[in-house]
């Protein structure tokens, strides 16, 4: 996986379309930061209609969260139990989180451009 940098171009306009509208979507976004009950900070992985899952404890970085052209973001790796969206609250806390999308759009083997942008971080209660 490439990093994306800072003097291309075409990948930042790629970039900046995805972001917004990532950040067009209201509430928990798979992508999003959760502090968990027990003080440990995970990430959203998978979006049901009243819960939301989380990255496992201790998953070591082998996640990899695809942002798409719809602000939605593909997860691939380990999933822990659901979160019930009613026990959930958003913090005024900010966070980096590593994304990814195909070289100038085009989908293939050796093309991912990785990628960081600000997320929410909620908090369980």
């Amino acid at each position: 996986m490439k990093t994306l940098q800072a003097n291309d171009e075409r990948n930042l306009a790629i970039k900046n379309r995805l972001e917004e509208a990532f950040n067009s979507i209201s509430g928990p976004r798979v992508g999003d930061f959760v502090r968990m009950l027990d003080g440990t900070l995970r990430r959203f992985t998978h979006d049901h209609e009243n819960t939301i899952q989380v990255t496992p404890s201790g998953a070591g970085g082998y996640e990899s969260f695809h942002l798409t052209k719809s602000g939605r973001v593909s997860y691939s790796g380990g999933l822990d139990t659901g979160i019930s969206y009613k026990h959930l609250k958003e913090t005024a806390e900010f966070r980096e989180g590593i994304f990814w999308f195909f070289d100038s759009d085009l989908p293939g083997k050796d093309r991912g451009i990785e990628f960081s942008i600000e997320c929410r971080v909620y908090r369980e209660f």
